[in-house]
């Protein structure tokens, strides 16, 4: 079993439904959401943008290899319709991998 972390982005939308059910995809597609922290609202930074983000981290226990960890985020993020505006720097949902 693997410890992930993963931290969690969005400032489009609910934001706050948006952080919830990323974290309900997480747990269906990845692994056991072990551990949440709370939900944070930070300002854009190295941009600016009119739309603050809400941040979160989850620690996830998983049997899946690194890359399978990517591919899974990655397709999680496709599903959330993952939208990058170009100016804006605005998005539906954004998954990190934390090392």
């Amino acid at each position: 079993m693997y410890q992930v972390y993963l931290s969690l982005g969005t400032n489009l939308g609910n934001r706050k439904r948006n952080i919830r059910e990323v974290i309900e995809k997480i747990g269906e597609q990845i692994g056991v959401v072990e551990r949440q922290s709370a939900l944070y609202e930070t300002k854009p930074w190295g941009y600016s943008s009119p739309n603050d983000y809400i941040n979160a981290c989850v620690l996830v226990l998983t049997t899946m290899a690194p890359r399978q960890v990517l591919e899974a985020t990655q397709r999680i993020e496709r599903e959330f319709l993952l939208f990058l505006h170009p100016i804006l720097k605005s998005a539906v949902i954004l998954l990190k991998i934390k090392q």
